[in-house]
């Protein structure tokens, strides 16, 4: 069994892309089962339940540590939310009628647009203002400001 901290509670930041967010206990009284399961190894599975779905790197998703770290990478320029579903699984099997899947917890994942700074390219070669005309030039360079 585990319990997830509801995100609000926890932070409210600005996030910068492609940088990786570590949310520590964000699920917390994790536990196997009764003593006779603790030494059972456990895992959480996390999937996508609805949402956006472009919101993350490639290999950003979110993920849960074994000991309840949320871990996730933003993709760059995009904003919404995702919803996504928890389990946690050991490794003790199934058999007499076992269980090795919790119940399924759900989370969501909101992230805001925000105010980004212009960039524009201008051209590194004269200007003719009386003619409007650019000079000509074998191979201009460009000057990129952002």
């Amino acid at each position: 069994s585990f319990d997830l901290e509801p995100l609000h509670e926890l932070f409210e930041q600005t996030l910068e892309e492609h940088l990786n967010r570590l949310v520590p206990l964000f699920a917390f009284n994790v536990l196997p089962g009764p003593p006779i399961e603790a030494a059972q190894a456990l895992s959480f599975v996390v999937t996508q339940a609805g949402g956006v779905t472009n919101l993350f790197s490639p290999g950003g998703e979110p993920s849960i540590s074994p000991s309840g770290v949320l871990n996730f990478t933003l993709a760059p320029y995009q904003h919404g939310s995702s919803e996504w579903d928890v389990t946690l699984t050991d490794d003790g099997g199934t058999e007499r009628n076992g269980t090795n899947v919790s119940s399924t917890s759900r989370f969501t994942l909101a992230v805001r647009s925000f105010n980004q700074r212009p960039i524009f390219t201008l051209l590194a070669r004269p200007f003719d203002v009386a003619s409007g005309t650019v000079s000509a030039s074998p191979s201009p360079s460009l000057l990129t400001l952002d």
